[in-house]
């Protein structure tokens, strides 16, 4: 197994680790759960159509690869303004669900192990992106954010 199929399989760990504690540990926060379950509806339902707006634009690149797996460098849509909308989605989805079901052990594990996890794979997925697009990676980069609008 390469380290790239290693940080992939961290990833996807991560991520469902941190649903799974927010599903089994809900209720954990305190307070009443109107408004909180609404406003985390809110978040995961907004996460969910960035998910679906990146993967309309990415279309057959998606497939779930650390190296690009298409001969075209995807610019449009979510992607004119980060270059990783996708993880970006991922993280708002698992943190509206930890948020909406009051968990604080799922919004912990989002902060502290699925956030760090998609980071260090978006970083691996950009060195195998430069090296297949070049130019067009550069320019794209000197244009975009890496995953947060406007801030990084």
């Amino acid at each position: 197994m390469s380290n790239k199929d290693l940080v992939s399989l961290l990833h996807a760990l991560t991520g469902a680790g941190a649903i799974i504690a927010s599903v089994m540990a809900k209720g954990q926060i305190g307070i009443p759960q109107q408004p909180v379950k609404s406003v985390g509806l809110g978040i995961f339902i907004a996460g969910s159509l960035l998910f679906a707006w990146s993967l309309l634009h990415l279309r057959a690149a998606f497939r779930g690869n650390v190296d690009p797996v298409t001969d075209r460098l995807v610019t449009t849509g979510p992607y004119r303004i980060v270059r990783h909308p996708v993880y970006l989605a991922m993280v708002v989805m698992a943190f509206g669900l930890a948020l909406g079901l009051r968990s604080v052990l799922g919004i912990a594990l989002t902060a502290l192990t699925f956030i760090p996890s998609a980071i260090y794979r978006a970083r691996l997925e950009e060195q195998s992106l430069e090296e297949k697009f070049r130019d067009a990676w550069t320019a794209y980069r000197s244009r975009t954010r890496f995953i947060l609008p406007l801030i990084y």
